[in-house]
């Protein structure tokens, strides 16, 4: 899976903020979107947290 938690690296945020500045906004407004989803926010939460507990373990 892309989300696996490998390192910082794999971070969404990443993803995000490695976009160009014009695509930036409407993929960010997307997420929004999705992240109303109840069911989508819980599978987002779990891959940050993911993200977090790698970043923390220095993996």
């Amino acid at each position: 899976s892309r989300y696996a938690p490998t390192g910082a690296s794999e971070k969404p945020t990443g993803k995000i903020q490695s976009l160009p500045q014009r695509q930036a906004p409407k993929f960010i407004a997307a997420y929004a979107g999705f992240s109303k989803n109840k069911k989508i926010k819980a599978q987002v939460n779990a891959i940050l947290s993911r993200a977090r507990y790698a970043t923390q373990q220095g993996a």
